[in-house]
């Protein structure tokens, strides 16, 4: 004899089993469909502190020589590019980038921005 032929199954406790697997059904359906994803922006925030990332191609020229300087110093200090960049690029290591890479004339530019700040 099986479980089966022991006790049957009213109509009722069948119809109740389906109702409930039906409501379990879409409630986890409707739940899935309500999530709401929020993206965070790429771009990073513009600091009113720092005037270098309002002027986008600046910013650009001077986290490119942060990067490059990484590169060659990222032996001695892993966070190099991000030290670099800190307080608005106005480090001792981005002064150090500077005179690697910048021009002669750049701790004159570098005196004359700190004056207008």
């Amino acid at each position: 004899m099986s479980l089966l032929t022991r006790h049957p199954a009213s109509s009722t406790t069948v119809c109740l089993c389906i109702f409930l697997c039906i409501i379990v059904f879409v409630d986890c359906f409707e739940e899935a469909s309500a999530r709401v994803y929020v993206v965070k922006s790429q771009k990073k925030p513009v600091s009113k502190k720092c005037r270098v990332h309002v002027n986008t191609h600046l910013h650009v020229v001077m986290d490119r020589i942060c990067m490059l300087c990484h590169e060659m110093f990222s032996h001695e200090n892993p966070n190099f590019r991000a030290d670099c960049s800190s307080n608005c690029f106005k480090s001792e290591h981005f002064r150090k980038c500077l005179n690697v890479f910048g021009p002669m004339e750049a701790p004159k530019i570098i005196n004359e921005m700190d004056k207008y700040e």
